[in-house]
């Protein structure tokens, strides 16, 4: 009769020859059969998938420890997976002969139990290399992003401090130009007000009129003239009369000894002196006055030539 026997997954503690085959068989198991080396010869479909992921290269020193960290991930994920399929392997090989030599004293239903341990071993063996594999992708993608963010920051403040350093030197170079242009412009206005000086001491200020400035003049030169001749009158007079014995005409009864001073006596002899003062006098009327007519200056020198 066939018997319907739902049978479990975990360790039965009802059989006692399964559990003593599987535990003489689960020792035997890395004796028999060498386990290959994991980096000297990976196989073919799970070197495809690492292959898959590709790191991204930096100059960094966290981009390297961060390429460095998955490589390692992946070196030990692919070393448990071929741990596992060993595992796998030497049990499915290890299980047959233990059946069939035991054929006689264990059943049928103790070798599918056997098998189906054996199957449901390895698919949770596989099925963890798979989350295992999933796991050392996507830290690698998050590595990859992380470093390519901070790649990109890198390069955007190396950007903007260049950026700014270049309108730095530019603002220096311009203040540096301005600076030139205001000290030339300096010196060329200290030029102009050194020239405007020079010209300011050689102008006459005076609200007088071209012609009056000129009468002024005239009459200077002619006073400069009159006073020479006088001079020149007085000393040839004097060495006329060195000879003769003057009398004093004139005395002064406060200093009696004005009569021997003969500079006293030739300076109260001069009619000449009387003439230029009121000719001074005039002068100095014309000069208040600017409104009078310039042909009432040339008066005095008429009258002056027409006097012997």
């Amino acid at each position: 009769p066939k018997s319907r026997r739902k049978w479990p997954f975990g360790k039965s503690k009802r059989f006692d020859p399964p559990t003593s085959t599987v535990s003489d068989i689960t020792p035997v198991a890395p004796s028999p059969l060498p386990l290959p080396l994991p980096p000297t010869q990976p196989p073919q479909p799970q070197s495809e998938e690492i292959k898959d992921v590709k790191p991204v290269e930096t100059e960094s020193e966290q981009n390297k420890h961060a390429y460095s960290v998955a490589l390692a991930s992946a070196v030990a994920a692919e070393a448990a997976a071929v741990a596992a399929q060993a595992a796998a392997e030497v049990v499915r090989l290890t299980a047959v002969p233990a059946a069939t030599s035991r054929t006689p004293v264990c059943s049928q239903e103790e070798l599918a139990a056997v098998k189906i341990q054996t199957a449901f071993r390895g698919y949770l063996a596989r099925r963890a290399l798979r989350a295992l594999r999933g796991l050392v992708r996507l830290k690698s993608l998050v590595d990859g992003n992380a470093v390519k963010r901070q790649t990109a920051h890198t390069l955007h403040c190396t950007q903007t401090m260049a950026r700014v350093q270049a309108q730095i030197y530019s603002r220096r170079v311009k203040m540096e130009e301005e600076k030139q242009a205001l000290q030339r412009q300096l010196q060329l206005k200290h030029q102009r007000e050194l020239e405007k000086m020079k010209i300011d001491e050689d102008w006459d200020h005076s609200h007088q009129s071209k012609e009056q400035i000129e009468a002024s003049l005239m009459m200077k030169q002619e006073a400069a003239l009159r006073r020479e001749r006088a001079l020149a009158y007085a000393f040839s007079h004097q060495w006329k009369n060195s000879g003769r014995t003057v009398t004093p005409t004139f005395t002064d009864q406060g200093n009696p000894n004005w009569g021997w001073s003969w500079m006293e006596r030739w300076m109260s002899a001069r009619p000449w002196e009387n003439r230029a003062v009121s000719n001074k006098d005039k002068d100095g009327a014309l000069t208040k006055n600017p409104s009078t007519n310039a042909a009432r200056t040339f008066v005095p020198r008429a009258l002056s030539i027409q006097r012997p």
